[in-house]
């Protein structure tokens, strides 16, 4: 399994007319945003205007989840969704959506017909863990990607129960940066663990390719 952690200092931030927008992760890595030729972007971003309009994204899908309060997504001038912190909502780029509510969220999206995936969020409270991935892919590149929003956590290969001391960790993540995994198969074991004092709140990410 390969992995690398996505410092705060390599975000890449821009603003944007209702707020700032942090760029995480884009695969291919390397990738020009801009061009809209790459399979999937992770990003965050801050909305501080109480209502906004979406960029358009035809051909892309996308997974939004907000990381503090709660929220009204509108699409299409008809179709309406109150949506609480850490609930994912999906919805196709095409749709005109329009946002009411501050907030700062996660975004994934993906390219349509290149990849599929799925967003979530997990709360590790002191001493507790978790293992993933949940579930095999035989033959599809599975790549994740695990936002730390709150706290710290500890990465070690080969959850399979074992506590991240017997296992040997490989990176502590703290709030601001995220973990990046990829795993061919999507087979290989890891764990996530909270070794400190106070809750860690982590959103993840898994995209089939």
């Amino acid at each position: 399994m390969k992995h690398k952690v996505i410092h705060a200092a390599d975000v890449i931030r821009k603003r944007w007319s209702g707020g700032i927008s942090s760029q995480y992760f884009i695969f291919p890595e390397g990738a020009d945003r801009s061009t809209g030729e790459y399979a999937f972007i992770v990003t965050s971003a801050t909305v501080e205007l109480e209502e906004s309009t979406f960029s358009d994204y035809t051909g892309f899908d996308r997974v939004i989840m907000s990381l503090t309060g709660a929220y009204d997504l509108i699409h299409n001038d008809q179709e309406s969704h109150h949506l609480q912190p850490f609930e994912p909502h999906a919805f196709t780029g095409e749709e005109k959506t329009v946002s009411k509510g501050v907030y700062t969220d996660c975004n994934l999206i993906m390219k349509r017909g290149r990849c599929t995936g799925e967003m979530s969020s997990v709360l590790l409270a002191p001493g507790s863990s978790f293992c993933g991935p949940q579930g095999h892919t035989a033959g599809r590149r599975v790549i994740w990607t695990l936002l730390c929003c709150a706290g710290t956590f500890a990465f070690s290969e080969g959850g399979n129960g074992q506590s991240s001391t017997e296992n040997g960790v490989q990176e502590t993540i703290r709030a601001g940066e995220m973990l990046v995994l990829e795993d061919a198969a999507g087979g290989t074991s890891w764990r996530c663990e909270n070794r400190s004092g106070e809750d860690c709140r982590i959103v993840l990410c898994r995209v089939q390719l």
